[in-house]
């Protein structure tokens, strides 16, 4: 089965952070991996000064497969959200929420940095046959302090299947415009996300001369991480 990740980019107002925080931690983290099929959820926070509109954090759960999260068992809860979840969902702000699927992937580890490169006028020719960019995975995975190098593809559908359940209703600020391919740089070093990300847009523009103005980037160092239970 093709690996699977769901992606969230968010804001979280400055009053609320800390009992988000909390709450993210103690109870929904915890709550998310222990469905069948998650392996790991972590909450990133934004290193960009400042952080752009709709990106200061980012959630990202990393699932066995792209339908763990269109299942029985995420819909059952999904459907039952807590106490706690109704009381934070309404704090959240100016979300993004993408599934996608691993097509490619460089590194098996995860670092304490991470840049999400959204690719919206590229999803198109990453779509076309014969639009392998191995060699440019290849490149910046070759970056010094690059742990992992991932390409991703959207999948619609499954990204809105939360919307029909009780908390997909309850978050009334999720953005849903743009869901484009994207590359995932997770580094040891926050400037190894710099080099390895030249390195995809030098091999990126080889193939497409404007691939350069495509590159929506985004950085964040890690938070909170837990893994589920084996």
């Amino acid at each position: 089965m093709t690996r699977a990740l769901l992606v969230n980019w968010l804001d979280v107002p400055f009053e609320h952070e800390a009992s988000f925080d909390e709450w993210h931690s103690r109870e929904h983290v915890p709550e998310r991996v222990s469905i069948p099929g998650f392996e790991q959820g972590r909450r990133l926070v934004s290193i960009d000064d400042p952080a752009p509109r709709g990106h200061g954090y980012l959630v990202v759960y990393n699932t066995a497969s792209v339908g763990v999260l269109a299942s029985t068992a995420y819909g059952a809860r999904l459907d039952a959200p807590t106490p706690w979840t109704r009381k934070m969902v309404p704090a959240v702000r100016e979300m993004t929420r993408t599934v996608c699927e691993v097509t490619q992937e460089r590194g098996a580890g995860t670092g304490g940095y991470v840049r999400t490169i959204r690719l919206p006028g590229l999803t198109g020719p990453l779509s076309a046959p014969g639009a392998d960019v191995g060699d440019a995975l290849d490149a910046a995975y070759a970056c010094e302090a690059v742990a992992c190098v991932q390409l991703c593809r959207p999948d619609f559908a499954v990204t809105h299947f939360k919307d029909r359940t009780q908390e997909g209703r309850a978050t009334d600020s999720v953005r849903r415009d743009e869901y484009p391919w994207m590359v995932i740089v997770e580094a040891c070093r926050p400037a190894a996300l710099d080099t390895a990300t030249e390195a995809l847009r030098a091999n990126f523009q080889r193939r497409w001369p404007d691939a350069r103005n495509e590159f929506v980037c985004h950085s964040y160092v890690l938070g909170f991480s837990m893994c589920a239970a084996r």
